[in-house]
């Protein structure tokens, strides 16, 4: 009798953006995370940086300090030119950077902005891509009646039915019967994805179906292409679990996308405190750091005045509406927001 033995899931390499500012900082906080892990190898990780071109108004290269900590840590540093988008759109770095590890696969991309309480498993089986379902983003509410056209125009401008794509167990025009991603986390084991999301996010952009053009493509280009450039690529793909890239830090979390720092304050789960806790004991990336100015409100200080004053803006907000009135309220005080 032959026995099936059922293959390890693969280990990946990630990929992040560092670009001078806050993404360097945000990318940093990320590295810390990450090293806080047992048995963690940050010899997989990949940082990629944008170089000096044209399309960016100030040099977008990370500084010499950030260098010095991706040297500490142990990871990779890549280089990648953005020949199109630059200041415009700065979300379009994973494109180029994606296309720069091309060689690298398996592949997870990671946003910045995140912080890692546990490394997640990638079983990719038969699929070779591992996705998040993204929230309602695309199309604008007024065009979600004609869902399915949009979808049926895109997928037929690179010559694809969009038929062969959708769920139809959700009705014609529900968001969920087509393909739609979180761009903020995703594995990639099929080689061809790496060139085809950056070709198809740039078709998309310079010659776009006639029905996209009165729609609002910024800033959710990453998410309308990544499912394209899937079915583009031949690439099956599956749904990676409710751990990874969830933007509430429960105890079940193994990644947390925090995308506003402040949250750092209100969330005082204690794996969230295990990790600041080990940043400020950390004395170069403090110094580091410390001239990202959301990092010294809400990290360094840990300001009770104002975790009082947006505990209360969130108890008074609407319904899902909590993250867009802390925002309003951290604008109106002229404090940092990331």
């Amino acid at each position: 009798m032959r026995l099936r033995i059922k293959p390890r899931p693969k280990r990946p390499n990630y990929l992040l953006i560092a670009q001078r500012g806050r993404v360097e900082h945000e990318a940093a906080l990320l590295l810390k995370s990450m090293s806080l892990l047992p048995a963690f190898d940050l010899s997989r990780v990949i940082v990629a940086s944008p170089v000096n071109s044209g399309v960016w108004q100030h040099d977008p290269t990370p500084s010499a300090h950030f260098f010095s900590i991706c040297r500490r840590f142990g990871v990779r540093t890549i280089n990648f030119e953005n020949t199109v988008f630059g200041d415009k759109y700065p979300i379009s770095n994973k494109f180029y950077a994606i296309a720069a590890a091309g060689g690298e696969a398996p592949l997870v991309f990671i946003d910045s902005d995140m912080i890692f309480f546990k490394e997640p498993t990638f079983d990719f089986g038969r699929a070779g891509a591992l996705i998040c379902r993204a929230g309602d983003s695309f199309p604008r509410p007024e065009n979600r009646g004609r869902r399915n056209e949009i979808w049926r125009a895109v997928y037929a401008h690179f010559g694809l039915d969009v038929a062969r794509y959708s769920d139809n167990a959700f009705p014609v025009d529900h968001r969920e019967r087509y393909p739609y991603f979180n761009a903020g986390t995703f594995a990639i084991d099929h080689r061809d994805v790496h060139s085809t999301y950056l070709d198809t996010a740039l078709q998309l952009f310079y010659d776009p179906p006639e029905i996209l053009k009165a729609e609002r493509i910024f800033p959710f280009l990453d998410q309308i292409a990544l499912p394209v450039a899937l079915a583009r690529a031949g690439c099956r793909w599956a749904v990676l679990p409710e751990t990874v890239n969830r933007f509430e830090p429960a105890a079940t979390v193994e990644t947390w996308h925090y995308q506003f720092l402040f949250r750092c304050l209100i969330h005082k789960e204690p794996h969230v405190s295990a990790v600041l806790q080990s940043v400020r004991e950390d004395d170069d990336l403090v110094q580091y750091l410390s001239d990202w100015p959301a990092f010294r409100r809400y990290v360094l200080l840990d300001d009770d005045e104002i975790l009082r004053a947006v505990t209360a803006v969130i108890d008074a907000a609407a319904p899902g509406r909590a993250a867009e009135a802390v925002v309003a309220y951290l604008k109106s005080r002229r404090l940092p927001r990331k």
